[in-house]
């Protein structure tokens, strides 16, 4: 995986930048297939990636004081989509190619300390070719070719007519076109426009933010049946409330309306498309703490801390639910999501030259569907939804090496909607072991890194039928001057 950039100044006012990476994956890693008590000794087929990627970046500084952005983009890859592992059968002849490419611009300009604007344009192609071969196809093959243009457009006033007031509005037009070699393609056309008015106010120890989203979406098609109009008015609101002018603790609370319109990935790609989906609308509710302190002592460098509780009513919930052999986009009528993050950070120098840096973070959430109380799956967990999960990491920087070393543990799912002992994942962990070391040579800093990913050489499936890698082991050098 190879990756090469360049930066600089190409005038007194104007830099630019410059980089690209290639991959490529074989894919051919070795698992353990566990079939009640029998375990076998497999290997993944048809998952290798090979893909390229470049971008160029334009800064530039009027003299009037206003600032332009500019960005180019292009990436494309070529890989084996791996078949689900079911009765010892890992035969897979899917292919996948894809293609995206943008442009886009950002100009910013301050009128004065009260007013300034902000504009910004962007155009996005992506193009994706699928191939699968087999006997059930009439020429012995299937190729499904789908091509997705959108235009944008968003324009931004800030507005600050008193110390801590801030006031914005922002106006952004998108239009979407997709269209495909399948005969089942519908040629949808989509216009979004996107209204908001913001208000920020902040006094004493307080901060207010409030905000108002209207969301207008049209769509056109040529074949099948006229989608409906989308109307939705989406507020949102939060406080922060700082309880001790010398302290950095801030107490937080927030609500806001979510309204997500399904993309056409979800509703016209063939197989996994579902036309009858309907937009997520979801009210979440949050409150929250953090805390941060720095210089404790002559060891503590700092130490942090957040934690979270937060409530999310869910209606017509979008998922991409895998079966057997492919995924398909649906809705949960209804779904409750409760949950608490929780994160810690601390770095500590014992002694001159040695820094250790630790972090932490664990999640809790139960997402149930409460669609139909009469339904077998009645408040269960949602598929592929754990209640718990974690993941610590440490990094200790001496003079001569840095050694690192990560954990992440994910619990139990369950990759149907009934929470029965058939359909459950079984947890995991994954574990990171990591050694680098910087050399200054003259002008050019040199950075060799050797990682041992899942150390313990966990055997487990994100997704069921899927199985993951095993040990493996990475060497990274770095070069910059």
């Amino acid at each position: 995986n190879p990756y090469i950039k360049y930066s600089g100044k190409i005038g007194e006012r104007t830099s630019m930048s410059i980089d690209g990476d290639y991959l490529y994956f074989d894919g051919n890693y070795p698992f353990i297939l566990t079939n009640g008590k029998y375990k076998t000794e497999e290997k993944r087929i048809n998952s290798d990636v090979s893909s390229w990627h470049t971008e160029a970046n334009l800064f530039h500084s009027f003299s009037d004081g206003s600032d332009l952005k500019m960005k180019g983009y292009y990436y494309q890859s070529y890989r084996g989509l791996p078949g689900a592992i079911v009765l010892y059968n890992p035969e897979s002849d899917e292919r996948l190619w894809d293609k995206n490419a943008f442009l886009q611009a950002q100009y910013k300009k301050d009128f004065s300390e009260k007013w300034s604007i902000q504009a910004q344009g962007k155009y996005n192609y992506s193009w994706n070719k699928y191939k699968d071969e087999g006997a059930e196809y009439a020429d012995g093959y299937i190729i499904d070719r789908y091509t997705q243009n959108e235009y944008y457009t968003s324009v931004s006033a800030l507005y600050t007519p008193l110390n801590g007031l801030h006031l914005s509005a922002a106006q952004d037009f998108a239009v979407n076109t997709l269209h495909s070699n399948m005969p089942e393609c519908a040629f949808p056309v989509r216009f979004t426009s996107l209204s908001a008015i913001r208000a920020r106010y902040e006094i004493r120890r307080f901060k207010f933010d409030a905000s108002l989203l209207n969301t207008f979406i049209t769509e056109s098609v040529e074949y099948g049946e006229q989608p409906d109009n989308l109307k939705r008015l989406s507020p949102s609101a939060s406080i922060s409330y700082k309880p001790i002018d010398s302290e950095s603790l801030f107490l937080r609370a927030m609500y806001k309306s979510t309204f997500r319109t399904p993309t056409f990935n979800d509703l016209y790609y063939y197989r996994m498309g579902n036309r009858n989906l309907k937009p997520e609308k979801a009210q979440e509710y949050n409150i929250g703490i953090t805390w941060m302190k720095q210089n404790i002592g002559s060891v503590i460098d700092y130490l942090s801390f957040t934690a979270d509780a937060y409530y999310n009513s869910v209606k017509d919930k979008i998922v991409a639910f895998p079966t057997t052999y492919i995924w398909k986009m649906q809705n949960y009528g209804k779904a409750s999501i409760k949950g608490v993050d929780i994160t810690g950070a601390a770095s500590i120098t014992p002694h001159e030259g040695y820094t250790l840096s630790l972090s932490a973070g664990y999640t809790y959430q139960r997402a149930i569907d409460i669609t139909d109380p009469d339904a077998k799956n009645y408040k269960h967990q949602l598929p592929y939804t754990p209640k718990h999960n974690g993941n610590i990491s440490a990094s200790l920087e001496t003079p001569w090496i840095t050694l690192g070393y990560s954990i992440i543990a994910v619990g139990k799912r369950y990759y149907k909607a009934q929470n029965i002992p058939d359909n459950e994942i079984e947890s995991y962990t994954d574990h990171t072991l990591s050694l680098s070391r910087t050399f200054n040579i003259k002008e050019c800093k040199l950075r060799l890194q050797g990682d041992i990913v899942n150390l313990t050489d966990s055997q487990y499936d994100v997704i069921k039928y899927y199985p993951m890698p095993g040990r493996s082991w990475r060497i990274t050098a770095s070069s910059n001057f």
